[in-house]
């Protein structure tokens, strides 16, 4: 996934700074859900559902279908 947009608005998370949003190259806005949980030093991708991503370093974004109709 390639990220083209994303918010200026960020949230303070215990990993740095999250976007709010962020928008791909097919045009799919992500909005952030969470920060990852850690097992021995990795992200445990067992915590992910098909319709999210994982961003350095270790933020969790949510598919947002109303966000993503927008067209942000």
């Amino acid at each position: 996934m390639t990220v083209v947009n994303k918010s200026k608005e960020t949230i303070a998370t215990h990993n740095g700074e999250a976007y709010l949003w962020i928008k791909d190259s097919q045009g799919q806005v992500f909005k952030f859900d969470r920060v990852a949980h850690m097992v021995d030093g990795g992200v445990d991708l067992d915590q992910m559902r098909p319709d999210e991503c994982l961003l350095a370093p270790g933020h969790i974004y949510r598919f947002d279908k109303e966000l993503t109709n927008d067209a942000l």
